[in-house]
């Protein structure tokens, strides 16, 4: 053989017939194990957290059904609170109403009386209406509203009733002590089947306090 000419060594051939996942592991430290165990953390983890946020909407829930229980219960108990408190305020008008009655010239609860005295026999009075209006300062003033129907009368028509009628009102009499009054008819409506008329007056009543001067004086 020539000097420096390299020898070639022949690397025997062999097949590797292993199958390399099913050799067990021979690592010093295996590796396995600790994939699972990360893997349940991590499922445990997010089940945890779902488990919690269905916990605080459910507890979100039952406060806001709590709220909107306590919102109606409050608004119920308002509205009761503003009706009674409305209704006080009406009590208290009507109170000082009456307790400035006995100072006033006009007495409205004579003046039911004195109306059935001036209605005709032929008349028939079916509603009657009394407002009142006390301004701060200032005489009461009362406004009546009168309906009814009349019939003919002997010897005077149904319109003619209903003018004499309200002349009896308009006239100046002990009665009105002094307040002046004014008596208009609103209408007067012939109802021909029933061969009567239907009438409606306003009656406006200044019910000022009663002083010896002006008692049974008439309205000017």
């Amino acid at each position: 053989m020539a000097a420096g000419k390299k020898k070639t060594v022949a690397v025997p051939w062999r097949q590797d017939f292993r199958d390399v996942a099913l050799l067990p592991d021979i690592k010093i430290v295996r590796t396995h194990f600790i994939y699972n165990f990360l893997a349940v953390i991590f499922l445990v983890v997010t089940v945890g957290v779902a488990l919690y946020q269905q916990y605080l909407l459910s507890v979100k829930g039952a406060t806001l059904a709590d709220l909107e229980a306590t919102i109606r219960t409050g608004s119920a108990t308002d509205k009761r609170n503003q009706a009674d408190s409305a209704k006080f305020v009406r009590d208290i008008q009507k109170v000082e109403e009456a307790a400035a009655f006995p100072d006033a010239m006009f007495k409205p609860e004579l003046f039911v009386v004195q109306l059935a005295k001036l209605q005709p026999e032929e008349g028939n009075v079916k509603s009657f209406d009394m407002i009142c209006i006390r301004p701060e300062n200032g005489d009461a003033t009362f406004t009546a509203t009168i309906s009814g129907a009349m019939a003919n009368g002997k010897d005077k028509s149904a319109p003619e009733m209903i003018g004499a009628f309200l002349d009896g009102l308009n006239a100046d009499s002990d009665f009105w002590n002094g307040a002046k009054h004014k008596a208009e008819l609103l209408y007067a409506t012939p109802v021909l089947d029933k061969n009567l008329f239907e009438y409606s007056i306003r009656l406006t009543i200044s019910a000022g306090p009663s002083t010896p001067g002006n008692k049974g004086k008439g309205a000017k």
